[in-house]
């Protein structure tokens, strides 16, 4: 059988699937078949045992309990935080990162965490976001947009 490449877009389906199911840790395995997928490969190929140590070195840049599995979100973000609309677009970056964050969690997340998330994505936060204690999906993505249509339209002045 022959593999079909994922699409961006089904790589992110795929993803947010597994944070809705509250998914927050993944092992050597499941690490090695994402990143064959984001990379466009059959995620179930077997691997040359120079891959699969570069993969292993990966691994283990990202973990910090040394119990065999990392954090989602952390892994995540690596891969996705800085792409240039190549990958995913930055709005989709954006509201998977934000449910990265939110999982296990009731009423958005916290500006903190959302401030830590604009950061990444080069995008500011203002005076009137300090203020608040958290921010839910609609408004933190609302004010993302927004905050990056201005930051375009600057630089195309």
């Amino acid at each position: 059988m022959k593999f079909r490449k994922v699409t961006a877009s089904e790589a992110f389906d795929q993803f947010n699937d597994e944070i809705l199911r509250g998914v927050e840790k993944i092992d050597f395995a499941t690490f090695c078949r994402h990143l064959n997928l984001f990379r466009g490969n059959n995620p179930d190929n077997t691997m040359s045992t120079k891959e699969e140590e570069k993969f292993q070195k990966m691994f283990q840049s990202f973990e910090t309990d040394e119990d065999g599995t990392i954090i989602r979100r952390d892994f995540f973000l690596s891969l996705f935080a800085k792409s240039n609309d190549g990958v995913l677009t930055k709005e989709d970056c954006l509201r998977l990162s934000f449910r990265l964050f939110s999982v296990g969690e009731e009423g958005g997340i916290q500006m903190k965490e959302a401030s830590d998330l604009w950061s990444w994505f080069d995008i500011y936060e203002t005076t009137q976001d300090r203020e608040l204690e958290r921010i839910e999906e609609d408004m933190f993505m609302k004010k993302s947009l927004a905050r990056m249509e201005n930051i375009k339209l600057q630089h195309n002045m």
